[in-house]
């Protein structure tokens, strides 16, 4: 099956989340604003199954665990055809990965509309302590 041919979401190859390795650590960073260039956390990419590890991921998040416990989000970028859905997989993913981890909230803070509705899409909530923070409890 030619890859180009695919025309709808039930055609799309299997998708997975997985942490970022160190190799193409450099990918997920050059999505990503130059601010995120040397943030800590961990880094996850949302691929195609099959892709090849050295392949840009179709979307990117790199979290960080506050004391508190709380699991903040601090990048959320897509490139893929369409960026708005890849970051609502994404985001979908990781809040299972990190619900099966024992995390309890989820949080991030950002203005940008198309990273909202990802949020919003994937269950977040205005955090009501925060004028741009969106917040999940799991």
């Amino acid at each position: 099956m030619d890859v180009h041919s695919l025309t709808g979401p039930e055609d799309r190859p299997p998708m997975v989340l997985r942490a970022v390795p160190p190799a193409p650590r450099h990918l997920a960073r050059a999505m990503s604003a130059p601010a995120a260039e040397r943030a800590g956390g961990r880094w996850w990419e949302w691929v195609d199954a099959a892709a090849d590890i050295h392949l840009p991921a179709d979307a990117v998040a790199l979290t960080y665990v506050e004391p508190s416990g709380c699991v903040v989000v601090s990048v959320l970028v897509a490139e893929a055809g369409d960026a708005e859905d890849a970051r609502a997989e994404l985001l979908r993913a990781l809040l299972a990965a990190l619900r099966s981890r024992s995390v309890d909230v989820v949080a991030m803070r950002t203005t940008e509309r198309p990273v909202v509705r990802a949020l919003l899409s994937a269950g977040f909530g205005p955090d009501p302590d925060l004028d741009d923070g969106y917040v999940i409890v799991l």
